[in-house]
């Protein structure tokens, strides 16, 4: 009896362990993702940009919702500053939409969910003062690379904003972060199935400028090491269309 019930708190500790290890992990991501919320922030503000948060009631897209943490996490950084700030909530898959509403987003105030496709949103033009999106780019092949920027352009309302951030690098680079790039789109494919294409800075700064954007480009690495090649992509609507 004294083996089996020092067995069973054995597996009671080491469950507790576990639960603590993924609620260490899941703080770490929350706050990660906060940093990275708050430096596009800056970057935008820094180009001498309106804050996209700062009008009466904005209206804010988050497009792709990765995991419902990432969701409540966004949701939490725009109410912090704006509590009156609509939000959309939208993704190509009814799962990760369901996901973020059993979490507790289904009551959240002035929070909605959509499902739809970047390459085609379901939104009238000039629609959003915000569109947030994070780790998309890559999963898009060219064209749809393209046909995403042109509908954020369209539905963003004059004046208003991208920010995201993803894995690119430079044709300029060397060969080892090429190396690198390809490691970890197979890490990708083995781990989740999933594909990603190779893309470099210089033709994403292309497809944002040739639709009409002002656009800055910057390794996010400044604020977080571990982060590969990742980079920051913040980028205007002109606030006059000519």
């Amino acid at each position: 009896m004294i083996e089996r019930a020092t067995f069973h708190a054995g597996r009671y500790h080491l469950a507790q362990e576990q639960e603590m290890a993924v609620a260490d992990r899941r703080e770490r991501h929350e706050q990660t993702l906060k940093r990275f919320y708050a430096h596009s922030m800056d970057l935008v503000v820094e180009q001498g940009w309106q804050h996209p948060l700062f009008s009466e009631a904005p209206n804010v897209l988050q497009m792709g919702t990765a995991t419902a943490s990432t969701t409540k996490t966004f949701v939490d950084f725009v109410h912090d500053i704006n509590s009156k700030a609509h939000i959309t909530v939208a993704d190509f898959s009814d799962y990760p939409l369901q996901q973020s509403q059993d979490e507790g987003l289904r009551c959240e105030p002035n929070v909605n969910f959509v499902r739809t496709d970047t390459t085609k949103l379901g939104f009238v033009d000039n629609t959003f003062d915000l569109i947030e999106t994070d780790g998309l780019l890559q999963f898009l092949s060219p064209e749809q690379k393209t046909q995403a920027v042109a509908e954020w352009y369209r539905t963003l309302k004059p004046g208003g904003v991208v920010t995201t951030r993803d894995r690119f690098v430079s044709v300029n680079d060397a060969p080892k972060e090429w190396d690198t790039l390809n490691k970890i789109r197979k890490h990708f494919s083995q781990r989740f199935g999933v594909y990603s294409y190779p893309t470099t800075t210089e033709v994403m700064r292309y497809k944002f400028n040739a639709q009409g954007f002002s656009t800055l480009i910057e390794n996010t690495q400044v604020i977080d090491p571990r982060m590969l090649l990742i980079h920051d992509i913040v980028a205007q609507k002109p606030k006059i269309i000519k």
